[in-house]
């Protein structure tokens, strides 16, 4: 699967090279400090001598953990020291999350994004706003059930680009991901349910330009 992700990375890049204006095109990596919280709402039957349907809501918060990230991009406008930038990438790192009550696992181990950044430069600074979407794959173990879910989410965020000079810079950022719409699962046991995934993300990175 990772594969599938560093060839279409690279099917980008090579879109951004051969675009009017390849000298801003960048390449980089980051450093991420990352934490996964999913918000479950499971169904359970209950058997009793009147049997019902109970939802029950838990929540599964890990601890921040580390991954990485790899990604391209291109430099679009400098106007007025306003810059907009694309960029691509992908989040490798595995976070396991469960809900031992509940015999639920949750695990990731990649996401593909797509930003653009909005930002203001002063001098060798730029500030900048993230806006974009990212694709997710989780696997899931729910009450023996084994399976995989797709899900697209919205992330936004800050960050702050030092430039060392022409070709180097440093940055740092910090994202919000959320999921577009709650993720449904289903058990064996005919116990359905939803999962709502969100995310912090704390990034140090650097990225080269091709001058």
């Amino acid at each position: 699967m990772y594969i599938k992700f560093i060839f279409l990375l690279f099917i980008i890049f090579n879109f951004c090279v051969k675009s009017s204006n390849a000298t801003n095109v960048f390449l980089g990596l980051t450093l991420n400090k990352q934490k996964n919280d999913y918000t479950t709402s499971l169904v359970t039957l209950h058997s009793d001598a009147h049997p019902r349907l109970h939802i029950e809501k838990e929540n599964s918060k890990s601890n921040f953990k580390f991954n990485g990230s790899i990604f391209i991009g291109k430099s679009f406008y400098h106007i007025s020291q306003f810059q907009i930038d694309f960029e691509s990438g992908i989040d490798i790192g595995k976070f396991t999350n469960t809900i031992n009550s509940r015999n639920l696992s949750i695990q990731n181990k990649y996401q593909l994004y797509m930003l653009t950044k909005f930002g203001k430069s002063f001098k060798n600074i730029l500030i900048y706003a993230n806006l974009g979407i990212g694709f997710k794959d989780l696997q899931i173990d729910y009450k023996n059930s084994n399976f995989n879910k797709f899900y697209i989410n919205y992330i936004f965020g800050i960050g702050i680009n030092y430039k060392l000079n022409k070709n180097w810079n440093i940055f740092t950022e910090f994202n919000m991901h959320k999921a577009i719409a709650s993720v449904f699962i289903s058990s064996l046991t005919l116990e359905d349910g939803e999962i709502s995934p969100k995310s912090r993300q704390f990034k140090l990175g650097f990225k080269y330009y091709f001058v």
